[in-house]
């Protein structure tokens, strides 16, 4: 058997995770981590609605808390950009009324 640090054993680990599909889990965990909250919502709930064995156990609780992390950085997303809406919409009316005699 060869050593954990051995670099074929690592590849040979790294070549068998990427032969299966990724899970539900791991692509929600991936589009949250690169900032795409909106996409890792619906991974982490089709992970839930599409898989019966999820419905119950360990994979359901962490799809669950995923989901609550992912809505919490959505509306995270969502305030900030209204805020920059509105700061951009202030600005411009506030040029337009001092630009007028």
């Amino acid at each position: 058997m060869p050593a954990p640090d051995d670099p074929s054993a690592q590849r040979q680990a790294l070549l068998q995770t990427q032969a299966q599909p990724p899970t539900a889990l791991a692509q929600g965990n991936h589009t949250l981590h690169d900032g795409d909250p909106a996409q890792a919502i619906r991974h982490d709930d089709l992970g839930l609605v599409d898989k019966p064995r999820h419905r119950n156990g360990p994979i359901a609780a962490q799809l669950a808390a995923n989901l609550v992390r992912a809505h919490r950085r959505y509306r995270q997303a969502r305030r900030h950009a209204s805020a920059q809406e509105y700061s951009i919409l202030t600005v411009r009316s506030n040029n337009s009324k001092s630009s007028q005699p």
